[in-house]
């Protein structure tokens, strides 16, 4: 089984990104899995990522709709436009929609223009 995996972090919490938690993405299943990492949860300020289908509480969530990636992760990554100018600058594809969505973080914060 192939997966991809990445920690995702917070931003405006303190001075530098908070550990949130943990994204794992079966590449053949296209099943999604999150988990919120205790510290955060812990945390007085912590907040629910999506209330629905990632309510802040310990445990693993899986999902399967949209290739696997949680609709707020997605709403992170690229539109159609990034997905070109990511195509453009990386010499090998995405695999997946977690690599598209880790491209675009590294296109965006190399850019001058945002």
């Amino acid at each position: 089984m192939m997966t991809s995996e990445c920690y995702v972090f917070i931003d405006g919490l303190e001075e530098k990104p908070v550990i949130c938690g943990y994204f794992k993405l079966d590449n053949q299943s296209g099943r999604g899995e999150f988990n919120y990492g205790k510290s955060y949860l812990a945390r007085s300020d912590a907040f629910a990522l999506d209330p629905v289908h990632l309510p802040l509480k310990s445990g693993i969530f899986s999902y399967s709709a949209n290739r696997g990636l949680f609709g707020v992760l997605s709403d992170a990554g690229a539109d159609s436009w990034g997905r070109k100018l990511i195509l453009s600058l990386h010499t090998t594809k995405p695999k997946n929609e977690l690599e598209f969505l880790l491209a675009w973080v590294w296109v965006w914060r190399r850019s001058s223009c945002f």
